[in-house]
């Protein structure tokens, strides 16, 4: 199945470059990650070289709401590049999404991180049965200072998008 080869592909790169990640031995956890994301699947893009997988990146949309509000934002996880080739083929990815360009003319994008959560999740077993995948719960987000981090760093990106 090309789905199931696509996703041991993703796993082997990000294997190669997180040798101590056990999360990436096997196509299980992006699984999880990527197609049972319960507010919509991943947008994953890929460049693949001489049969290859050589960048990644992955987005997941995710809600947001406030007291007044609500909207879906996506987050960037697993955006990684094959050592030694540089950063160009993120570069490349981060501009185009799905084979599309990401807006017509002239567009730019602006990409945020945490830097450095504080939020930590938790893999427990789902049963005693060996061959049962883990029960994972990644916790993104849950700390209020990555929250404030994060609110800080979209005003600050507006403030110099406005100028």
């Amino acid at each position: 199945m090309a789905e199931d080869a696509d996703l041991a592909a993703t796993a082997a790169l990000l294997r190669s470059e997180h040798p101590d990640a056990d999360r990436f031995v096997g196509t299980e956890f992006l699984h999880w990650l990527y197609r049972e994301n319960p507010h919509h699947p991943a947008i994953e893009e890929d460049v693949d070289r001489k049969g290859k997988r050589v960048a990644h990146l992955a987005l997941l949309p995710q809600p947001w709401r406030d007291h007044e509000r609500s909207a879906t934002f996506v987050l960037s996880v697993n955006a990684v590049t094959r050592s030694g080739l540089g950063s160009m083929h993120f570069v490349a990815l981060a501009a185009e999404y799905s084979g599309r360009l990401s807006a017509p003319g002239h567009s730019y994008q602006v990409h945020l991180s945490t830097g450095k959560p504080s939020s930590r999740g938790t893999v427990t077993l789902r049963s005693c049965a060996p061959g049962e995948p883990p029960r994972i719960q990644p916790n993104y987000m849950s700390e209020a200072r990555e929250w404030d981090d994060a609110r800080n760093a979209i005003r600050r990106s507006i403030e110099v998008m406005e100028q």
